[in-house]
């Protein structure tokens, strides 16, 4: 090993210059292809810079270990866990079912309660956007898992012929038990019922919940296995949605676990909401299962009892205009952010947020400091400690720009609330998943749901009205007085933001 470097090269040209090449050829693609200026840039540094990162391989295999084995773990790292190879697979597969929705898109000019000329910008990007065209749907609102959950539950005793039931955290406790129960009850009574969790959200009870529901011939899949579960596993499936008889559909922020009943933690229960829908949204949310399960089990579902063949919009009082946002890494746009910087940038009175993690990158940070300076009310609601607490930290480190330019930010005192939802002008509504951090805008699989003048605006408001009320406003004058060990520590956790 006492030979030179330039030794090694000449002697070993044959090994070296074709890995080198694979680096280069893997960091051009990272350059290219990643639509993530801090996920190419990472990449690109850990490859072109891994002989020194990898530099211990001198002590053990000399210079070779530093010129060939180094580039080489960091080429096939990103070969392996870099490029994304989802969109791909998704364009292949031949899964789509939109030939069984029938219901026609409702004209705007039918509805004269809406101002057209006012949801212009709305109504071009979603043509460009939106997963399903505009559909007249009927909306309750559930501001407690107990109450979700009863009306979820009353669904599935009711079920005659199909369920299909999606969660992200599905728990085997008192509420994951009753689900269960109501499923195989169903099944026994002849209705075709699909389970689907995702691997990383239900790791810990996807098998006592698979041996329970296999047992009576209920089909059970884990959507995208891994083999090791970590806090900051990526892609995964954080929609959460049941749909019934293909008339009924369940869709929110809402997990199944009795962390959100105040009946099982005696009134310690995990706020969140959760959203009952009829009419003709729920054949697309049925689409999106439907697209899922064939991705995570190859089972088509090709049966015409998964759709409802009848227009839903018929009859349908008191129904509003929305459509689905459904996004995922293996789209080619970023549906939620760009979903989330048309509301922002079309907003011109008032923007209600609330979220429990909220981390968004750059461009919608300055989205909403230029629409607090133009005079729109900006109002953030977080949680003051959520349960990831480097993101707490990044949070804060973070919210400069944010505080400087006028936008008020409210910390929930003493709870950790999950729920999810968008008011703008008092207007318009978004619903769903998707959380304001990196993993909902670029990394997971998520469904949100805009709403045209809700005829349910009014108990939205009051809901954010009664959250901010148990809050706290998060000054600049507070921000600027941490300690300097507070200040180190909250850039360097806004520094990984994009990777949380």
């Amino acid at each position: 090993m006492n030979d030179s470097a330039f030794d090694i090269i000449t002697a070993n040209v044959w090994l070296i210059l074709p890995i080198f090449g694979l680096a280069i050829a893997c960091s051009l693609h990272a350059i290219i292809f990643k639509r993530n200026h801090y996920a190419a840039f990472a990449w690109l540094g850990f490859i072109l810079l891994s002989p020194a990162i990898f530099s211990l391989f001198y002590l053990s295999l000399g210079w070779l270990g530093v010129l060939v084995i180094a580039p080489l773990i960091a080429s096939l790292s990103y070969i392996f866990l870099g490029i994304n190879t989802l969109t791909r697979e998704f364009r292949q597969a031949k899964f789509l079912h939109r030939a069984y929705i029938t219901q026609p898109q409702p004209q705007w000019q039918t509805q004269q309660r809406l101002d057209i000329d006012r949801w212009r910008g709305f109504i071009s990007l979603g043509d460009r956007l939106a997963y399903s065209p505009l559909q007249l749907t009927r909306f309750q609102c559930f501001e407690a898992g107990d109450q979700a959950y009863a009306s979820m539950l009353n669904a599935i005793d009711s079920a005659e012929s199909t369920i299909s039931l999606h969660s992200y955290i599905f728990k085997y406790d008192a509420v994951g038990k009753r689900f269960c129960q109501a499923l195989i009850a169903a099944k026994q009574r002849g209705v075709e019922v699909k389970v689907m969790m995702d691997a990383v959200g239900s790791h810990k009870s996807f098998a006592d919940i698979y041996r329970q529901l296999h047992a009576h011939a209920i089909d059970t899949a884990k959507f995208m296995p891994m083999l090791m579960k970590t806090r900051y596993s990526n892609l995964r499936n954080h929609r959460k949605l049941l749909v019934v008889d293909a008339k009924l559909g369940f869709t929110g922020g809402l997990n199944i676990a009795a962390d959100y009943s105040h009946q099982q933690r005696r009134g310690a229960a995990i706020p969140d909401i959760h959203f009952k829908l009829e009419g003709g949204l729920v054949n697309y949310l049925q689409e999106v299962f439907v697209n899922d399960w064939h991705f995570a089990t190859q089972q088509a579902l090709t049966e015409k009892i998964w759709f409802n063949q009848e227009s839903n919009t018929k009859a349908l009082e008191q129904a509003d205009f929305a459509r689905l946002i459904v996004d995922g890494p293996s789209d080619d746009e970023a549906r939620i952010r760009w979903h989330f910087l048309s509301i922002i940038n079309h907003a011109d009175a008032s923007i209600k947020i609330l979220t429990p993690y909220f981390l968004p990158d750059n461009s919608i940070q300055d989205a909403l400091s230029t629409a607090a300076m133009r005079g729109v009310e900006v109002e953030i609601i977080v949680p003051d400690n959520s349960d990831h607490k480097i993101l707490d930290r990044a949070l804060i480190g973070s919210l400069h720009s944010l505080l400087t330019s006028g936008c008020r930010i409210y910390r929930a005192k003493h709870i950790f609330d999950h729920s999810k939802l968008i008011i703008i002008d008092d207007r318009y509504v978004s619903i769903g998943s998707a959380n304001w951090d990196a993993r909902s805008l670029r990394l997971n699989y998520e469904l949100n749901i805009e709403i045209f003048e809700p005829l349910m605006i009014d108990q939205l408001k009051q809901l954010f009205a009664n959250k901010k009320s148990n809050t706290f406003e998060y000054t600049l004058s507070m921000w600027l007085q941490r300690t300097r060990g507070q200040y180190l520590i909250d850039g360097v956790m806004r520094l990984l933001a994009p990777y949380l």
